[in-house]
């Protein structure tokens, strides 16, 4: 059950990256559209070891307010609900705490010495504080819930399901509601993230539930036969690999199939396959990935080596040899050549698109045309989704994954975008940044 818990558990979260504020926008909008990211403007700060130092730019390429953040391993959260989160080493306690501010006024703190802590959503988020416990507070610091003892920890919801997942000190999952209750008792060895008002739980392979907001069992499968690829539903449907014939197949909520993707699944491509606006990604084979309609029928044959969702029916795909990233949209068009070595697709910022040439990052449209006045050297865009219980005179060994993770068996192991305590310069979410290793 491990291997299945971790793989399909670990793809939630990352597709519930993708859903962060879109529960408040239109509902074609696939991805969320930012206004503000922590950056460094200058090429003399990227790469220096230990001590790191950010701006805050707005969408137009403006510093915020001049407002610099810096120290030991200094990252950065997302700005979400006009909030964001500084993480920096307390080199005395050798641990990171992190610092509460608004965008509003970028320079004043509003909490300091945080052992732990989510981003916001709809005014609340959930924090450890300097004496390791677990608190639900609102934007001004206060406290609205503070959590029980046998809570060891939150994985915060960003839809509008507002129920967020958590784990007691007997390693079972739970729900808690958006004021912190328990609305679902933790009685679940694993448990996915609410999203469209389902979620996957279960006690073992062969009987995984298909629940409603109230813990209602509405459906269920066997996972010994029916892999789950992402363990959250998106479009009423859930992707899952048969692992009989190898076929990638889509569940609805009552468990059945009820669609079936052309030629055999191969590799690891859980992300892609997910689908939104009645598109998803496919693989057949070796002859690469493509796109296809709600039907499951090609819409783009699978030239590519890897694809990625946008928004508004654009993807980003990536040229076979070569390994460049362009845009194409759901008709198969190119927009832009394969010539970019990354681009980001986790976000838009002031609806453009993140793209990255080998040297500076910069900004095109949806056309594909460059915008004037993006240009940064690295980006780094924390989502910070989970939050632990942590002993006060807790001292972690930087550089493993052991002091970070609040799930068993390693549910969900160190990616660089629900664990700021990771070093990579760029904290973003493995599946949905595109990074050339060169």
């Amino acid at each position: 059950m491990k291997n299945f818990c971790t793989q399909a558990a670990c793809v939630a979260v990352a597709i519930l990256s993708l859903l962060l504020g879109s529960c408040s926008k239109k509902e074609t909008e696939l991805i969320p559209d930012r206004q503000y990211l922590a950056v460094k403007l200058d090429e003399s700060k990227v790469d220096e070891a230990g001590d790191t130092s950010w701006l805050i730019i707005d969408s137009e390429g403006n510093p915020i307010a001049d407002a610099e953040y810096s120290g030991y391993f200094c990252n950065i959260s997302s700005v979400e609900d006009g909030m964001f989160w500084v993480a920096v080493l307390n080199n005395a306690m050798d641990r990171k705490e992190y610092t509460l501010y608004n965008i509003e006024e970028p320079q004043k703190p509003i909490l300091e010495g945080m052992l732990s802590a989510t981003m916001f959503h709809n005014g609340r988020a959930y924090i450890c504080d300097e004496k390791g416990d677990l608190r639900l507070i609102d934007k001004k610091g206060n406290t609205i819930k503070k959590l029980p003892k046998n809570v060891e920890g939150v994985n915060q919801t960003f839809t509008s399901d507002e129920l967020s997942v958590f784990v007691n000190h007997n390693e079972k999952y739970g729900y808690l509601d958006a004021d912190g209750e328990v609305a679902i008792p933790a009685k679940w060895k694993f448990a996915g993230p609410f999203n469209e008002g389902l979620a996957v739980v279960g006690n073992d392979e062969k009987s995984v539930r298909i629940i409603d907001t109230d813990g209602n069992q509405v459906g269920k499968f066997n996972a010994k036969k029916l892999e789950p690829l992402t363990m959250v539903f998106t479009d009423g449907l859930m992707p899952v690999l048969d692992r009989g014939t190898h076929k990638l197949k889509y569940i609805d909520k009552t468990g059945k199939v009820v669609r079936t993707a052309k030629g055999k699944y191969t590799g690891d491509y859980h992300a892609e396959v997910v689908y939104f606006d009645g598109f998803a990604c496919y693989v057949d084979g070796e002859k690469g990935v493509g796109i296809m309609d709600a039907e499951c029928n090609p819409v783009v044959n699978p030239a590519y080596q890897s694809a990625r969702h946008l928004s508004n029916g654009l993807f980003a795909v990536q040229s076979k040899g070569d390994e460049k990233w362009g845009l194409v949209n759901s008709k198969g068009e190119k927009l832009t050549a394969c010539k970019y070595q990354s681009i980001i697709t986790q976000f838009t910022f002031g609806g453009n698109i993140l793209v990255y040439d080998g040297k500076k990052w910069s900004a095109i449209t949806p056309e594909g045309k460059k915008v004037s006045g993006i240009s940064f050297y690295d980006c780094e865009y924390g989502l910070w989704l989970e939050c632990e219980r942590k002993d006060p005179d807790y001292s972690p060994d930087y550089g493993t994954d052991d002091d970070t993770e609040i799930y068993p068996d390693d549910l969900y192991p160190d990616d660089s975008d629900i664990y700021p305590e990771a070093e990579d310069s760029v904290i973003m979410d493995a599946d949905s940044i595109i990074w050339d290793e060169e």
